[in-house]
């Protein structure tokens, strides 16, 4: 019987999902929901650079009076 791996982020739930960080063969390393937290902060910070390249956009070309 072999014993589950643990999370490598939390170490509190099994691990479930490769570990994106780490190149080579895809061994589970981080448990589904810190790879969803990862995801989570991924989506805020291209939602934030998306928010900041628009308003740059918005601002070529205009005028100030």
């Amino acid at each position: 019987m072999t014993k589950k791996k643990m999370c490598e982020v939390c170490g509190a739930n099994p691990a479930t999902v490769p570990d994106r960080e780490r190149m080579g063969r895809p061994i589970n390393r981080v448990c589904s929901s810190c790879h969803a937290a990862r995801l989570r902060g991924d989506i805020a910070y291209i939602m934030e650079v998306n928010k900041k390249r628009r308003e740059a956009n918005d601002m070529i070309g205009r005028k100030k009076w």
